[in-house]
């Protein structure tokens, strides 16, 4: 239905994340996408820190160990901690941000390719 509805006009811009049959996911709907990433739930610097510190807990308590790695006992910090908003307009202040955290555009890049 969305890809009849590009074809057509009656949309005429798509992001998608979520996609019917993945990992197996529609080519021509991918490359019919403005933006399009590989449902990107755990894929945050803290969506897989997070699942491999549980999943390092679960083998500590299944195997009783205690082996808890340094470099997992905090989060990493982003390549740009601090984002200056001073100079945004108000409007674009959100936007700004998640741009400057993460950028859509070079998953869709990627993924495309």
């Amino acid at each position: 239905a969305m890809k009849k509805a590009l074809k057509t006009g009656k949309i005429t811009g798509t992001v998608i994340d979520c996609w019917e049959n993945e990992p197996d996911i529609d080519r021509e709907l991918l490359q019919m996408a403005d933006i399009a990433t590989p449902h990107i739930a755990g894929y945050s610097a803290d969506g897989k820190w997070t699942a491999t510190k549980m999943s390092l807990e679960n083998l500590n308590e299944f195997f009783e160990l205690d082996v808890y790695p340094i470099k997992l006992m905090q989060l990493p910090q982003p390549n740009n901690p601090v984002i200056d908003l001073r100079e945004v307009e108000p409007d674009h202040q959100l936007a700004y941000a998640v741009w400057q955290t993460y950028n859509p555009m070079m998953e869709t890049m990627n993924l495309k390719a």
